[in-house]
Formats: structure tokens, C-alpha cells, sequence
């Protein structure tokens, strides 16, 4: 069933929401998250506009490798750390056919990779993902520090896209501060130890879901 103008291929939606998902009780207590498999964990992602509609294939997905989204789930169920981190920084390091996507609980970070200085076509979704779909980054290969890095199966369904940025130019950025002399500036980063999972503005966010 093709869902909207999906950007999986349709013939393979079913098979990938089959196996796109984790053996919740399986995946180790360190890489959990939430407290039930179908719990929706609210996460951020920035990516080109448009995606509402259409998902987030993972590299893999998108090339047709379905089978590394099955290797995927044997590694991190398996619960060797070293694999686990293996299989982390091989996605983390821009890996072609990676079967997964990142995301992050804080919109800051979110924000660096959707950055209207170098590319004015991206924004930041809002997305939720059930937890047994996801997994966190637990000892940080991404260095995303507190802000997290969240790891989703398989890709991002189009009903897992629940809201998107509207403005998303720089008088916007979630990263815009003020320093001491009243200046706007806006950070490269979140700090290391942010925890903020707020965003700037609840009134720039436009509901799909």
C-alpha cells in the first residue's frame, strides 16, 4: 500500500515496516528507550522541506539493501557494546548504506544540521518514533553529547512526521541567543552538556499529524 507520495519504494513498504522494528525486550537496557515498545518517543531531525509526506528512507532503504536493516537488529539485540559501537560509527562517519537515521532530542542539534546559512531548502521536523523502532546512542560515537543521538530503523515514516518548522531562517534559528552587550549571534552548537528539548517558538511549528 503506498502511503501519500512516499519516498519508499511502495512495493517494499510492507516488507520494511515488517522488519524495521526491534525485539524491544531484546535491545539492551543502556539503548532503551522509554518503557514499552510502542511508547512514542519525541525526537528531532533536520532534513530538506517537503518530507511530510514522503519519509525519511534510510541509505540503505533507499538503495535497496534490505537485508542491512536485518544486520542491523542482530547487532544491537545481540548487545555486544563493541558491535553495537562498530555498527554506530560506521553510520555516524556518512556511511552510504547505512540502515539507519539519526535524530535527537534537542531541537539545537537538530538545527545544526538544517542550517539556512548553508542551505535555505532545509528546516526541522518533529517526529515521534516508537521505541521499539529506535535505539540511543549511549556511549556518545556521535558526539552529540547531551543534546543525544537517536538511531531509527529501517527510516522515518511519513505518519512518524507529526510537525515542521515553518520559519526557518536565521531570526528563527533554534540556536539564536543574545550575549551580554544585546547582541544576536547564533551558536555553531548546542553546549555538550545541553539538555534542552524545548523549542524557540511553539507558534513557528505547523501540526501534519
Amino acid at each position: 500500500m503506498r502511503i501519500f507520495d512516499s519516498l519508499f519504494n511502495s512495493s517494499d513498504l510492507e516488507k520494511i515496516r515488517g522488519i524495521a522494528s526491534f525485539n524491544y525486550s531484546s535491545i539492551p537496557g543502556g539503548y532503551r528507550l522509554g518503557n514499552s515498545a510502542y511508547e512514542r518517543i519525541i525526537l528531532f531531525k533536520g532534513a530538506q522541506r517537503g518530507l511530510e509526506r514522503k519519509g525519511m528512507p534510510s541509505h540503505a532503504v533507499e538503495k535497496n539493501k534490505l537485508n542491512l536493516i536485518d544486520h542491523a537488529k542482530t547487532v544491537i539485540e545481540a548487545g555486544r557494546d563493541v558491535e553495537i559501537e562498530d555498527l554506530f560509527e560506521n553510520h555516524t562517519s556518512g556511511n552510504s548504506l547505512s540502515p539507519l537515521v539519526s535524530t535527537t532530542f534537542n531541537p539545537e542539534m537538530a538545527q545544526v544540521f538544517a542550517s539556512h546559512r548553508y542551505n535555505k531548502n532545509f528546516t526541522i521536523y518533529q517526529v515521534e518514533i516508537p521505541a521499539n523502532r529506535c535505539v540511543f546512542d549511549l556511549h556518545d560515537v556521535g558526539n552529540c553529547g547531551s543534546s543525544g543521538e537517536i538511531f531509527v530503523l529501517g527510516g522515518i515514516f511519513p505518519e512518524e512526521i507529526v510537525a515542521v518548522k515553518i520559519d526557518n531562517s536565521d531570526s528563527a534559528s533554534e540556536l539564536l541567543f543574545t550575549d551580554e552587550s544585546g547582541t544576536n549571534l547564533i551558536k555553531d552548537r548546542p553546549q555538550h552538556d545541553s539538555v534542552n528539548r524545548s523549542v524557540k517558538n511553539i507558534h513557528n511549528w505547523k501540526r501534519v499529524r
